[in-house]
């Protein structure tokens, strides 16, 4: 393999990171992020991580930590074999472009939350 054929296993991930992403950008806006009482996403909710999660059982365990950053070694290794092929760095800026309620307004994502996920596309999907 030369340095510029592509690894076909890389260029599916990368393909299925950029759908995710868009998935997220367009199913959220600054009223439905799932966050629960107390203004913190859920994973339970529907949170963009949790929501790719079919088992509930999952979801409300991983509510349950203390620190529920999907970067969290104890979180990630809980994940579905299909999330943790997307990668943790790649899940956790998804989760940060998420969480922050700056990103996000009544129709979907704010300028600066576009600025975020022009990011994580140029950095995780091209």
């Amino acid at each position: 393999m030369t340095t510029t054929d592509i690894d076909p296993f890389e260029a599916e991930i990368k393909q299925r990171r950029l759908e995710v992403l868009e998935d997220t950008c367009r199913h959220f806006n600054s009223t439905n992020r799932a966050v629960n009482g107390m203004n913190v996403c859920s994973y339970a909710l529907g949170c963009a991580i949790g929501r790719r999660i079919p088992d509930l059982a999952l979801r409300e365990r991983l509510d349950g930590f203390a620190v529920s950053s999907v970067r969290d070694d104890d979180i990630f290794r809980l994940l579905p074999t299909e999330l943790q092929d997307l990668g943790k760095d790649f899940l956790g800026d998804l989760q940060v472009l998420h969480d922050n309620r700056n990103n996000w307004n009544e129709t979907g994502l704010s300028s600066k939350g576009k600025f975020a996920a022009a990011e994580i596309r140029r950095n995780y999907c091209t």
